[in-house]
């Protein structure tokens, strides 16, 4: 079978999702405000993603020895050395990050279905690190705002998993240009991943996605088919696929702390062939997105561990947290009358997008 790639242009594009309220622009945090330090506090992994290829993804446990410190405008995070990757010096990453330095950060909180979004810019931190098993970076933030719970809700992320039958998963360490037999393996037990993109400006976006495990189809050993299910219509990943095709993603397998990270080129498909395939309870996509592969890498994340995310006993109460109805009124309507009468219409809104899942 051959498919067609046929949304060319944001015209293409919103003849399938139609556009959205600009209002919705106004979520957008210039700086990371009391919600969004919250959040953080309660945060237990923090996936980076460099747009620098020879960066790539990292996980970090959040805890006081790497979470240095926060502030409105930027974040210190002592970023693990990855035994896979060779060892950068400092004056190798200060290139690498001269080159490149826009990146996305993407916090988890166990438990809790909604995530924060941060895209920055990095620099090395002038602070003395004598330690070479890590890296001190700060992260200077362009923009914060609050991804809602779809995603995570239909990869079931926090559902109680067999934590003791998934670490005895090991997958060979992997760097290459085509799937391998273990990488064709995690796609088919992985229901999450994070998804990497680009604007003209350069500026990074980093998105989950989720679905039932497996929900990334295998097109052949170079291609990748992913559904592109109801959002909030910003579509912000698609867009900026639209400008600049190069991706990444990288794939989390509740339990395990393996991941594999797959860069390449992206495309919009609305092709029937390719969408019928992808239904859910007789519903198709509207669209998906065609990744042509240009690297494959496996590693091991032993941060997805040490951060406790699948054991239920760490599992943060939503009461703990403002409510997520609570911050995007307040985000788009702002803090006085019209953001506390908008509540129940955000509330009900969220509940109805959690029953339209697909």
């Amino acid at each position: 079978m051959s498919f067609t790639l046929d949304i060319c242009n944001e015209q293409d594009l919103r003849k399938i999702i139609p556009a959205y309220h600009q209002r919705m622009d106004r979520r957008i945090q210039s700086r990371l405000e009391r919600y969004c330090l919250e959040y953080i506090g309660h945060a237990a992994l923090v996936c980076i993603a460099f747009a620098h290829p020879s960066l790539g993804y990292y996980y970090v446990a959040l805890n006081d020895k790497t979470l240095l410190s926060v502030t409105p405008e930027a974040l210190n995070i002592s970023v693990p050395v990855k035994p896979c990757q060779p060892t950068f010096s400092d004056g190798q990453l200060i290139r690498l990050l001269a080159e490149c330095n826009a990146c996305s950060l993407y916090f988890f909180i166990p438990g809790i279905g909604h995530g924060l979004r941060i895209n920055a810019f990095a620099e090395q931190n002038e602070q003395i690190n004598s330690d070479e098993s890590k890296h001190i970076i700060k992260f200077n933030v362009l923009s914060a705002y609050f991804q809602c719970s779809r995603a995570a809700v239909r990869a079931g992320l926090w559902e109680t998993v067999q934590i003791a039958d998934i670490q005895k998963k090991s997958f060979a360490a992997t760097d290459t240009v085509t799937l391998t037999d273990d990488a064709i393996e995690m796609i088919a037990l992985a229901p999450y991943l994070l998804l990497l993109s680009r604007n003209e400006q350069q500026t990074t976006e980093l998105s989950p996605r989720g679905g039932q495990a497996g929900f990334v189809k295998v097109y052949d050993n170079h291609t990748l088919l992913m559904p592109e299910w109801p959002g909030n219509k910003v579509a912000i990943s698609l867009r900026n696929i639209l400008k600049q095709k190069s991706v990444s993603l990288s794939f989390i397998i509740p339990g395990c702390e393996f991941t594999l990270t797959v860069q390449g080129e992206a495309s919009l498909t609305s092709d029937s062939r390719v969408l019928s395939g992808m239904a859910i309870k007789n519903k198709a996509p509207l669209l998906a997105i065609a990744v042509l592969i240009k690297q494959v890498t496996i590693q091991q994340e032993a941060s997805l561990s040490s951060a406790l995310l699948w054991q239920a006993a760490n599992h943060k109460d939503a009461r703990q947290l403002s409510a997520f109805s609570k911050v995007m009124a307040e985000h788009i309507n702002g803090k006085g009358l019209l953001g506390k009468a908008s509540r129940p219409l955000v509330d009900s809104v969220i509940r109805h997008d959690l029953k339209n899942l697909y």
